[in-house]
């Protein structure tokens, strides 16, 4: 029988291996905009997986996370 505890391990393994991916893609593309398109959608969807985890102060860590990276695309891609 799994336990809670080894479901949520379970699923912060694949949570993990997936937003590697996405970015280890999203860098091989070479294009700033691309990658910060792939790491919004997900910073959108991590709450799907931890929805009752989630408090406020998380929330707003995530959209200054996405705001940050925004302004780091724009700037790169406006330099070269």
């Amino acid at each position: 029988m799994n336990t809670q505890t080894e479901n949520q391990s379970h699923r912060d393994g694949i949570v993990t291996a997936i937003g590697v991916l996405v970015l280890l893609i999203g860098t091989a593309t070479g294009s700033a905009i691309t990658l910060l398109v792939m790491s919004l959608i997900g910073i959108i969807v991590i709450p799907i997986f931890y929805r009752q985890q989630l408090r406020q102060p998380a929330w707003l860590v995530m959209i200054g996370i996405a705001a940050i990276a925004a302004v780091t695309a724009i700037t790169l891609v406006m330099m070269t």
